[in-house]
């Protein structure tokens, strides 16, 4: 069995409630610029807000955007990871309260544009979509998931929504690096599809697929180091479809935990069963997922799992 390794960067947003009555995002430029709350500029456009030790060592609260994101350190196991996520969130909720606003851990939530379209320079990273570049694995094949092959900046102007992303990190197997589209294929079609049926926010999550949550969202990450020594851990794969909706619900992080272990153990060895799947589970995967079809996300997860 591989030991693999397991990260993220999960977004979420300081909030308050509009005249209409509906939550809105409070960027976090407007702390730092507006109610001048001290951040760290080594990385300017990342502001560091707060740093905690946790579990498995230092988690930072930065800025991204209109979201806050957190920096958590990887572990070999889902429950520490997830409660090094839960004190970052305890720090965001701790900077929001002092405004008199809260957190919304959501995949999806409105965004007033015109609030921030003619503010300084330190809000334009809240009026686009983007940073750095990421893929699709599909779009690489052809295949039409309502994107592009290469994600980079966008204008998010007149956009009225802003999305939380709660990526997964995954490293500490062989074929993570050997096999890397076809291991991000594999995640389509396990994560995705668990996400799909299981997330505890499916309308939200569904809105998220608008650019965030397509099924073949990646990036390849160059760790630069192993981690305590470990196997294959210097390379790995961040599998972006994933909103932050698993940041809430430990059940539903510990399936997705588990899925990334069938694939390395169970999937990627093995190459006449991907053929099997890629020739038959693919397009319900994209369909299911693109549409946010709960049912159809069900049955193509069981028919993987029956295959197994």
């Amino acid at each position: 069995m591989s030991n693999i390794l397991l990260g993220s960067d999960p977004e979420g947003f300081y909030t308050r409630i509009g005249e209409d009555g509906l939550p809105y995002v409070v960027p976090p430029a407007k702390y730092r610029v507006d109610h001048k709350f001290p951040t760290d500029l080594t990385d300017p456009k990342h502001p560091v807000f707060a740093k905690a030790d946790g579990v498995n060592g230092v988690v930072k609260l930065i800025e991204d955007g209109a979201a806050f994101e957190l920096t958590v350190p990887p572990s070999t196991n889902v429950e520490t990871l997830y409660q090094d996520i839960q004190i970052g969130y305890d720090l965001a909720n701790g900077i929001a309260k002092q405004f008199g606003h809260f957190v919304s851990i959501v995949p999806t939530i409105h965004f007033d544009t015109n609030e921030f379209r003619n503010r300084e320079e330190a809000f334009l990273q809240s009026l686009i979509f983007g940073c750095d570049r990421d893929m699709d694995v599909f779009e690489l094949e052809g295949l039409d998931t309502g994107g592009d092959v290469f994600t980079e900046q966008e204008s998010a102007l007149d956009h009225p929504y802003r999305y939380g992303g709660g990526h997964f990190h995954t490293s500490g197997c062989e074929f993570f690096q050997t096999k890397p589209l076809l291991a991000v294929k594999m995640f389509a079609f396990m994560l995705g599809n668990l996400v799909t049926f299981l997330s505890p926010m499916k309308e939200l999550d569904h809105l998220r697929t608008y650019r965030y949550g397509r099924p073949g969202r990646f990036r390849i990450q160059d760790y630069g180091h192993k981690f305590n020594d470990m196997a294959w851990t210097d390379k790995g794969i961040e599998y972006r479809t994933p909103s932050n909706a698993w940041t809430t619900d430990m059940s539903l992080g510990k399936k997705l935990a588990d899925a990334v272990q069938i694939v390395a153990d169970y999937l990627l060895p093995k190459d006449r069963l991907m053929e099997e799947l890629i020739n038959n589970i693919q397009d319900p995967t994209i369909e299911a997922v693109m549409n946010g079809n709960p049912e159809l996300a069900e049955n193509n997860y069981n028919t993987i799992m029956s295959m197994i």
